[in-house]
Parts: structure tokens; sequence; C-alpha cells
């Protein structure tokens, strides 16, 4: 091996050590953690109303997808201080991992100041269970 194949194999060594002494191992405390702030989350969201469909279930098949059920504005804040961002929710009509319609809800964020103000940026947080303990 030369002197720069060494160079790089030890660097590399390294900083694979680095990582794996920086990164605990996830403990079984920390899922069974995990999975209670999950529930939390599930939980909370089915006591606020704004997260329920009131219709039946067959006006609910009778909308497109991506119809705007209702909307709300809320006060964006990061760890409790609000920022001026304004956030509105929308609950939609839309389909569930079977096919069958449901509703769910999006936030829409927009800064105070629009560069492109034609321009948008969406995350889509996919997951793929039927479990609601498993929503994001």
């Amino acid at each position: 091996m030369g002197r720069v194949s060494r160079c790089v194999a030890a660097l590399t060594a390294t900083a694979t050590a680095a990582v794996l002494l920086a990164v605990p191992a996830p403990t079984s405390a920390a899922v069974v953690s995990d999975r209670a702030a999950a529930a939390a989350t599930a939980r909370a969201a089915r006591a606020d109303a704004f997260h329920t469909y009131s219709g039946t279930r067959a006006e609910l098949a009778k909308m497109r997808r991506g119809t705007v059920i209702r909307t709300r504005s809320l006060t964006y804040s990061l760890q409790g201080v609000p920022v001026p961002i304004r956030v509105v929710q929308l609950l939609h009509r839309t389909t569930d991992q079977l096919g069958r319609p449901t509703t769910n809800v999006t936030s829409v964020l927009r800064p105070p100041v629009a560069l492109h103000p034609d321009r948008v940026v969406a995350y889509g947080s996919f997951y793929d269970s039927l479990n609601p303990l498993d929503g994001p």
C-alpha cells in the first residue's frame, strides 16, 4: 500500500470509530420513549376537533381527492416562542392505504418575506403503515 492509501485508510478508520463512539446505540428505553411520544401525538391530534371530519362517509366519498374541507390559521412558534411565519392548516379529502376516503391535515407555512412568491417548497413525510401509532 502506498503512503496516500495508508493515510486514506487511517482517516477512514478514525472517522468510522468516531461515528460509532459518538452515536449511542438505541436502547429499548429509547424505542419505548419514541413509541410513547408517537402515541401521545396521535392522542393529541384526535383530541383536536379540527382534525375530525363530522360529515358522513358517503358525503366524504362524493368529494374529489384534494378538496379542502376547512382551514385555520395558526401562530408558528419554535419552542414556545412565536415567529413571524404565517401558518394555514388545511383539512382535506384524501384516500387511505386501502383506497377508502379519509381526511388528512397539512400545514402551509408562508415566510414573512417571499423572495420568489411563485415558488413553493414541499416536504412530504411518507410512511407505510396502517397502525395509527406509526404516524409521523
